[in-house]
């Protein structure tokens, strides 16, 4: 079964079109999530089609995804209803007020956490790609989530300065012996790991910036084959509202993020003790330290990173980089 990671890659959105002939539909609209609430206006008359449901390991508990196997869930917020109980008693009308907030909870903590991971029901995650333009129903335009350039910009810093670590790494070639070598490539990183940029409160909150501005258009059309769409429909009595597939692509973003926090924060007590015990050794001697833990962490921090980038349209990232660049000029 793919993870909800590859499940969730196709998520793509777009301004709405009517769909006349698919049987989900719901009214919906634009929808922006702001800092720890999201936003949704009424526009009546504005249709979203929901088509199906591709299959995942994951489930849909309580408006959240569950997370991938052994992703780290530390402080990960969630993005809850105030009025769950109402759209649960008359579904459409959730759609009927001109505006509804939705104010998101505290972080949940740990052991909320792991009753989030008890939960394995056969429940199936959703690839959601987009709805279609309603002023051309002849060209479908898609496209991801976004948000400012500007609001970019700190989240990519830190990517830069992460791929600087593999650089620096790279430099030393596994069979090599030279522990002043290796010193000197360890010395790097730790100055470079110290940097405020990649503290634990710094990382977060330029990843928590982007997703704070991320915007949301107004139709979502979940596809899959259409005996994937039936199963999960016979399993959950339907599909479920915008509100919950905005709900999932939060949850994923941050659930990167978290685990990135814990990759970089291992990252840099592997490299000062490793930067101790080649400090230890001998001149010659590389015996008393390894770099296969330190290489392995730069790769899997690279992996995670690049995951949560992954949720963001190339062109807005290449944009980004430009900005960055002019602004570094």
């Amino acid at each position: 079964m793919p993870s909800i990671l590859s499940c969730l890659s196709h998520v793509l959105v777009a301004l709405s079109m009517p769909v006349a002939h698919h049987s989900f539909q719901v009214v919906t609209d634009q929808t922006r999530c702001t800092g720890t609430s999201i936003a949704a206006w009424s526009r009546h008359g504005t249709r979203a089609s929901f088509w199906s449901a591709a299959s995942s390991t994951s489930s849909l508990s309580a408006g959240l995804w569950d997370a991938p196997e052994g992703a780290s869930l530390l402080n990960r917020g969630s993005f809850l209803d105030n009025t769950a109980r109402a759209v649960q008693a008359a579904y459409w009308s959730q759609f009927a007020d001109d505006t509804h907030l939705y104010t998101g909870a505290k972080p949940r903590r740990q052991e909320q956490k792991k009753q989030l991971l008890a939960s394995t029901d056969d429940k199936v995650a959703l690839a959601v790609e987009a709805g279609a333009d309603s002023q051309s129903q002849k060209q479908t335009i898609r496209q991801k989530p976004f948000a400012p350039t500007e609001a970019l910009l700190p989240a990519l810093r830190v990517r830069i300065m992460l791929d600087s670590l593999a650089k620096n790494l790279a430099t030393v070639e596994s069979t090599k012996n030279d522990v002043d070598d290796r010193m000197s490539v360890l010395k790097q990183m730790d100055a470079t790991l110290g940097d405020t940029t990649l503290m634990g409160k710094a990382i977060r909150a330029s990843f928590n910036t982007y997703t704070a501005n991320l915007r949301f258009s107004e139709s979502y059309v979940v596809t899959a084959p259409e005996a994937e769409r039936r199963r999960y429909i016979r399993q959950n009595d339907g599909l479920p509202d915008v509100k919950a597939v905005i709900t999932a692509d939060l949850d994923l973003r941050d659930l990167r993020r978290n685990e990135l926090l814990t990759l970089v924060d291992d990252l840099r007590a592997e490299v000062r003790y490793q930067l101790r015990l080649f400090s230890e050794a001998s001149n010659n001697d590389s015996s008393s330290g390894s770099m296969d833990e330190v290489q392995r962490l730069v790769d899997d921090t690279q992996r995670v990173c690049n995951e949560w980038f992954d949720f963001i349209d190339p062109k807005d990232i290449k944009d980004a980089m430009v900005e960055l660049q002019n602004r570094s000029s």
